[in-house]
This record gives C-alpha cells, structure tokens and sequence, in this order.
C-alpha cells in the first residue's frame, strides 16, 4: 500500500503457520542486520510502538508487520540467468549477511532451527505415505544434518535466497522475506541460492545446468568472499544441502500444486525432481575447484 508517496507491505502471518514469538525474532533479527547496515527493508513501527501486532479477522489470529517497499524491480529468470555481476553482488550481500549473524545474540525471542523448518517438520502431512522412496530419504537427510557439527560455521541464516525474494536497482540487491530465517549451516544460504539458479533447467538439460551452476558459484563466491570466510571443508556439505532444498520445495509443491492441472513443464520436474530425491541426487554435478 502507499502513505504519502511511500510505499509498504503489510505482511499477515497466520499463527497457526508461524507463532508471535517467532515473527518477534525475525523482526528482531532484521533491526540487528539494518543497524549493521545491510539492504534489507526498514521494520516500520504501528501506531502503537510496536514493530508486530497480534490481531483477529474472521476467528483467525494473524501475525501483522509492515516493512518499506524494497528498491528497485524483480528480475525475469532470463535477465536473473545472464547477469554475473547480480551474482557477485548476491554473493557480497550474502557474505554480509553471514558476518554479521556470526555475532548476532538474540534479545529475547530465538528464531527455531533447521529441524523444525515447517516444510520438513510437516512433510508426512503433505507428502503421501505411498511415496515411500521420499519418505525414507527424508529421514536420511535429517540424520545427515545432525551429524554435522555446529561451529561457527552455524549460525541464523536467511533460509530462502532465490530470485523472487530481492530487488535489484543498478548493482544495489535489496534482500527481504525473511520468513524462513532459522538456524542452520551457512552453506545452506549458499546451496539455497544455487538451487532456484538451476531448478528451472529439465533432466533433459544437465549439462547446461551444472554450466550455469558453475557460472553463478564462481560470480557468487567471488563477492561472498570479500565479506566472509567459509571454511572450505563446509563445501562437501553442498550436495547434501541441495538435496535437502529440493525435498522443501518438494513438500511445498505437494502443498500448494492441484496434481490434476499440471502443465509440461511441472510434470517434467516432478518427476525429475522425485527421482533424484529418491536416488540422493543432488541437482548438479560440481565440484568444489570448480568455482574456488
């Protein structure tokens, strides 16, 4: 909406989906990463004083917080595809991001981690138990994951980098919806982003899909770099980190899809995508001196 000339976005949250304290800690999180000075929205104050308010419509309680419109415009995927300079300035903003969360304390509410993300943790509620294959790869993943230990490469990262959640103005990457925040390794912002780089190439395209993925790694580790040291042993998680976001968005298309409407492109990934879940495929075939 606009209030002299400015514009904003109400954002409504039903608790049910995401709690109060939760949505406190994002926004808590979010004041801490503007005061380090990265672009990211400004959390707009109500008339109350306060950054979020609880409120009810219609017997259902929702989560409201308002946010100033992100500079600049979205990107079509084939202007997101050809831009290496985006990609390394993705990268610096990313690097920032995990400097700064690599010395974040949370005042009062702390954000949940990777184990209760809300795609994982309801994965039996969307995904059929006939579909065991995914099931039983969920339950690796997860055992995976909690074998990696918590160093300072953990930490509270942004947890849905891709192409529909910044707008980029002349070099300048504003990043928002910070809805998934939650705390997890560092490379899983990293692995994230190269995902929703790649997802849109078909089985029938590998080759060209892990061309591109080695294009934006390069770009992208090249500005990621200038603000923030990884350590290199963490790029041998990214397959598995790859994996991991393609059984959310799997969950997620079993949330929201209608299976009787596919168009050609839809049943091509579902497929595809259900097949490398099942086999512990990750997307694309790199390898670290690939792109360091």
């Amino acid at each position: 909406f606009e209030k002299e000339d400015k514009k904003y976005i109400l954002r409504l949250t039903d608790v049910k989906t995401r709690a109060l304290e939760q949505v406190k800690a994002e926004v808590d999180f979010c004041l801490y990463l503007l005061k380090q000075g990265l672009s990211i929205p400004e959390v707009i104050l109500s008339k109350h004083n306060r950054f979020v308010e609880h409120i009810t419509f219609l017997d259902t309680a929702y989560v409201a917080v308002v946010f100033s419109y992100a500079k600049g415009d979205k990107l079509s995927y084939p202007e997101y595809l050809k831009n290496t300079k985006l990609y390394e300035a993705l990268g610096a903003l990313t690097g920032k991001l995990h400097a700064a969360s690599s010395n974040y304390t949370p005042k009062t509410y702390k954000r949940n981690d990777y184990s209760k993300n809300y795609y994982l943790s309801h994965l039996k509620r969307f995904i059929p138990a006939a579909k065991v294959g995914i099931h039983q790869a969920h339950k690796a993943m997860m055992e995976a994951l909690n074998a990696i230990p918590k160093d300072s490469a953990y930490g509270l990262i942004h947890g849905d980098i891709n192409n529909g959640n910044f707008h980029y103005d002349h070099a300048l990457i504003t990043l928002f919806d910070f809805d998934e925040c939650q705390y997890s390794w560092y490379i899983e912002d990293i692995a994230i982003a190269l995902y929703y780089t790649v997802f849109v190439f078909n089985d029938d395209s590998i080759e060209e899909r892990n061309r591109q993925a080695i294009l934006f790694m390069k770009w992208f580790m090249k500005g990621y770099s200038k603000h923030f040291s990884l350590p290199k042993h963490m790029f041998k998680y990214l397959p598995l980190f790859l994996r991991v976001r393609e059984l959310i968005v799997s969950v997620g298309i079993h949330k929201k899809w209608n299976f009787k409407q596919l168009n050609s492109w839809q049943s091509d990934y579902l497929r595809d995508s259900t097949k490398r879940i099942e086999n512990a495929q990750p997307i694309v075939d790199i390898k670290t001196d690939d792109f360091l």
